[in-house]
């Protein structure tokens, strides 16, 4: 018991501030990993969009393949008529310079120069070697159907009176459809099929106009 100063009188116990507490450190929270994510919805996105686009694609050349073909074949057409209109040409110019009236039996004649140093009547392209071929077309010709023999021309070659050209697709349907002859009347006529219309011209061929 503490002693009082004055008899008789006992002295209380000191009071004690309460201890000052510092602020609390809590400890940094544990980083959990990353959950994984799955791979699932990345590789279903990635085919949807490759379908998609396959399906775009093959729609696209549905639409586009068969009008590429077909001007394809109208340009090819329109070429094997401008070959024929060129033997027709090349024909009556023989005729009147080196076939004493008459015309070439055969094409390779025509690709010979009238005059030794000048070009041929008609080009290399229709008169060379082998069976012609001009875009997509086989073009051929020889003595038309009335055609009788003819004088010698200037080089001492055959001639005949009348010729027949023809201009047929090499794949029916898909370099054509439509099939030309021409002869000394220098009218071209067609057919759609593959063959060409024969001599003497008539329905159910047409004329080109």
């Amino acid at each position: 018991m503490a002693e009082s100063g004055r008899p008789g009188e006992v002295t209380p116990p000191p009071v004690l501030a309460p201890p000052i507490q510092g602020p609390s450190i809590k400890p940094p929270p544990i980083a959990s990993p990353p959950a994984k994510r799955s791979a699932a919805p990345v590789i279903l996105i990635i085919a949807v969009v490759l379908a998609v686009g396959f399906f775009v694609v093959v729609i696209g050349a549905a639409i586009l393949v068969p009008g590429l073909l077909r001007a394809r074949m109208t340009a090819n057409e329109t070429s094997a008529i401008t070959s024929l209109k060129a033997i027709a040409t090349a024909q009556v110019t023989y005729a009147a310079t080196c076939g004493r009236g008459s015309f070439a039996a055969t094409l390779p004649v025509l690709g010979r120069p009238v005059t030794d140093g000048e070009p041929g009547l008609l080009g290399q392209t229709l008169t060379g070697t082998g069976a012609p071929q001009a875009h997509g077309y086989s073009i051929t010709m020889a003595a038309g159907a009335r055609a009788v023999a003819g004088p010698a021309d200037c080089h001492g070659t055959p001639t005949v009176t009348n010729f027949y050209a023809a201009a047929q697709p090499v794949a029916f349907g898909t370099t054509g459809t439509r099939s030309f002859a021409i002869d000394m009347e220098n009218t071209v006529w067609m057919l759609t099929g593959p063959a060409a219309p024969l001599e003497p011209f008539a329905s159910p061929a047409t004329v080109v106009r």
